[in-house]
């Protein structure tokens, strides 16, 4: 978007919704690792009630509670419930 300082910053979408950055992720992939990656807008909704967060394994409880101080900033009436997803 070329924006210096993008946090905090509003923005309006293509379909006429306003919003303010709250966060940049520098290498979030949407697509196969194959392809190249593309900018991405994640706007919440009263359906996207999933987030998949890659972490390393390494201090586990500590990033979850991470997650988790974030996200009841932005839902605190919405409990906040985890799981693991492995590779077979």
């Amino acid at each position: 978007m070329g924006i210096t300082n993008p946090v905090n910053k509003g923005f309006s979408t293509w379909f006429g919704r306003k919003g303010r950055i709250v966060g940049v992720i520098s290498d979030f992939n949407t697509l196969s690792l194959r392809d190249e990656m593309m900018p991405v807008v994640l706007i919440p909704t009263i359906a996207a009630n999933y987030l998949c967060v890659r972490m390393s394994g390494i201090n586990t409880s500590n990033g979850i509670s991470q997650i988790k101080q974030t996200i009841n900033r932005f839902v605190p009436d919405d409990p906040f419930e985890y799981n693991f997803l492995t590779r077979n």
